[in-house]
């Protein structure tokens, strides 16, 4: 029992490190989506994100050496958890983006209406 309780924690931190990993690759720019943004220069991110999931792979191996052993379940969690996770990020950015436009061209309209009315015709 003990042993399953260890494999079953060892392999939950691990997704839990691997699911904000790609969380985190939304930080990175805050309107631009992943696929257009140039994810391929955040070196300090690249170094930081796979040294902690290195990090916690052994960790989670070393303390339970049978966590890895039998996922073929788990292998649709590891694969489909980021790929849902980088989703509603994308549809939380588009909405992000329209609000922005929006808010910036009522910014820009009360603007213009206040210029107009102060200048000298």
């Amino acid at each position: 029992f003990e042993s399953a309780l260890a494999s079953a924690q060892s392999l939950g931190a691990f997704f839990l490190v691997a699911l904000l990993t790609t969380s985190s690759a939304g930080f990175l720019y805050r309107n631009e989506s992943i696929c257009e943004s140039d994810i391929r220069s955040q070196n300090v991110w690249w170094f930081a994100s796979c040294l902690a999931l290195a990090l916690q792979a052994c960790i989670s191996f070393g303390f339970s050496p049978r966590t890895f052993s039998e996922l073929s379940p788990f292998y649709a969690v590891l694969v489909g958890g980021p790929v849902v996770v980088i989703m509603v990020d994308e549809m939380v950015k588009m909405h992000d983006r329209k609000q922005f436009t929006i808010f910036q061209k009522r910014s820009r309209l009360m603007f213009d209406t206040r210029l107009g009315m102060h200048s000298p015709k």
